[in-house]
C-alpha cells in the first residue's frame, strides 16, 4: 500500500509540467519514519550520511479536500529542500551499502494479540483464528528478512526516485518557484 510522492507549488501554474514519476516505493520509505519513528529506514540512513531528512515526511495528503492552512503547515524553501535530497542522492551513489551498516526497524507492532476478546466477539471465530494467525506470523517473516530496503538501495531504485524528485525540484527551480511542498496521494 501506498501512495506517490509529488511536488507542487502554489507559487507556479507548471505544477503538471514539473511532474515528474516517483515510485511508490519512494513513499513508504518516507512514511517509515511516521510507522517506526526514529529506528526507520529514513532516519537512520539519513543520520549514516549526516542528515536530518524528516524534511521530507512533510506530506500533504491529498485524498480529500486540503486546506491553505494544511498547505502553509508544509511548505518548504525549495533551495533547502533541494540541498537535502541532493545530498542524500549523492551519499548513496557513493556508497550504497548503508542497509548493511545501520540497524533499523521495518515492521511496527500493532499490538493487536495482546487483547482480542473484543475481535472475537466482533467477528467469527474462524475468521478470528484466521487473522490471529496471519497477525502471529509476520513477525515471524519480520525475523526472516531483516533487511528488506536493500535491494531499493543495492539495486539503485532509490537513486531513480530522488534523480526524479530533483529532476521536479529543478523545474520549479528554473521557473522562479522558492517555496514547495510534497503532496502523497
Amino acid at each position: 500500500m501506498g501512495f506517490n510522492i509529488d511536488v507542487w507549488s502554489d507559487q507556479t501554474d507548471d505544477n503538471h509540467e514539473c511532474n515528474h514519476f516517483i515510485n511508490r516505493t519512494f513513499y513508504n520509505f518516507v512514511n517509515s519514519g511516521d510507522r517506526v519513528g526514529d529506528q526507520s529506514i529514513l532516519i537512520q540512513s539519513g543520520r549514516y550520511y549526516g542528515l536530518d531528512l524528516s524534511p521530507l515526511q512533510n506530506l500533504v495528503y491529498t485524498w480529500d479536500e486540503v486546506t491553505d492552512e494544511y498547505i502553509q503547515e508544509n511548505i518548504q524553501n525549495l533551495d533547502t529542500l533541494l540541498e537535502l535530497v541532493t545530498r542524500f542522492r549523492n551519499g548513496i551513489a557513493q556508497d550504497r551499502t548503508v542497509c548493511d551498516k545501520i540497524s533499523y526497524a521495518w515492521h511496527e507492532d500493532m499490538g493487536i494479540l495482546e487483547n482480542n476478546e473484543n475481535l472475537i466477539q466482533d467477528v467469527s471465530t474462524v475468521t478470528t483464528k484466521q487473522l490471529l494467525d496471519w497477525l502471529q506470523q509476520e513477525p515471524k517473516k519480520a525475523g526472516e528478512n531483516s533487511n528488506p530496503w536493500k535491494p531499493y538501495f543495492d539495486e539503485g531504485q532509490i537513486l531513480e526516485d530522488l534523480d526524479n524528485l530533483l529532476a521536479s525540484l529543478h523545474c520549479y527551480k528554473s521557473r522562479g518557484v522558492t517555496e514547495v511542498y510534497l503532496t502523497a496521494g
